[in-house]
């Protein structure tokens, strides 16, 4: 098996972009298990620390998966990248109207950051299918566990206001550690294709 194999410019964005995702879900579980933990110390230096960088690194990562994304061949087979960000606009809206009006659920940022994410990752994966660097298989795999990702994480996100101390926690740790996993897969996918 080889690594890397024929990398273009634009699958190195894609895989660096992913390598950002990827510490980006790491400073997030470490600022939400240190922030958040019923055993933790709270909020600190270190916490804002980690917050911020966990939103410096997935800021740099959505430019940078945009560039890869963005110079990769427009023609071949799968969904055109602008059809994913409509859909994942449409789908954002659809979800924050249910989760506010049906679950009473209070807006907070991380709803738009789950779709952003599950935006990118798609998109992500339809241009690697385009280039021909994803088979169907790979590519099925991905979208699979991605949109796996994004139910839990939903699911998580209604139920987090009525939950209390450590179910609560947890129910925050589960969505991250479910991302970082996938990116971690969708790396190795990458690299290995």
């Amino acid at each position: 098996m080889t690594c890397f194999h024929k990398f273009t410019g634009s699958d190195w964005g894609v895989f660096y972009g992913n390598a950002l995702m990827f510490a980006t879900c790491a400073f997030y579980l470490a600022w939400w298990f240190l922030a958040f933990s019923p055993s933790g110390g709270g909020h600190n230096s270190f916490t804002s620390f980690l917050i911020t960088a966990a939103i410096v690194t997935g800021m740099a990562s959505i430019i940078v998966l945009s560039l890869g994304i963005g110079f990769m061949p427009r023609a071949g087979k799968g969904i055109p990248v602008a059809a994913i960000l409509l859909g994942a606009l449409a789908l954002y809206a659809i979800s924050l109207s249910i989760t506010k009006t049906v679950f009473h659920r209070p807006v907070t940022s991380e709803l738009p950051v789950m779709f952003m994410w599950a935006a990118v990752e798609f998109a992500a994966i339809a241009a690697l299918r385009r280039s021909g660097r994803f088979e169907i298989s790979q590519t099925v795999m991905l979208a699979v566990l991605v949109t796996l990702a994004t139910l839990v994480g939903l699911v998580c996100y209604v139920l987090y206001y009525r939950l209390d101390g450590a179910a609560g926690f947890l129910d925050g740790l589960i969505p991250l550690a479910m991302d970082a996993v996938v990116v971690a897969i969708f790396l190795s996918v990458q690299a290995t294709s």
